[in-house]
């Protein structure tokens, strides 16, 4: 899997990221895990022009002291379409801007 990780974070920041995801994103089926929507702006043409598989998202996973956030952008309604895809230099740029603004927004040493 490709992925953004910021390792090496303590307990108490990992705390404040959950909590922080737990109030500002979608919660996955799995402890831990995160959606963020994509915005639409950001979408590639196949992406925009599947209006049944809106909307696309990338996962954040809270580890015990990592928080990972994945490269995959998924659509919420289908799991097999080629629609799903790796993220596009715009939308990995929104996903490494979105880890860097926690990182700041919470106070996360790393």
């Amino acid at each position: 899997m490709r992925q953004y990780i910021i390792d090496e974070v303590n307990k108490q920041d990992i705390e404040k990221v959950s909590a922080y995801l737990h109030k500002n994103a979608h919660q996955s089926g799995l402890l831990g895990v995160y959606w963020i929507h994509i915005p639409d702006d950001l979408l590639d043409e196949i992406q925009y022009r599947h209006e049944a598989c809106k909307p696309f998202c990338f996962a954040v996973e809270v580890g015990r002291d990592n928080v990972k956030f994945e490269f995959l952008i998924r659509s919420q309604k289908s799991y097999r379409c080629n629609c799903i895809k790796y993220a596009t230099k715009i939308q990995r740029d929104f996903i490494i801007d979105f880890g860097e603004n926690l990182v700041k927004t919470l106070n996360i040493r790393t």
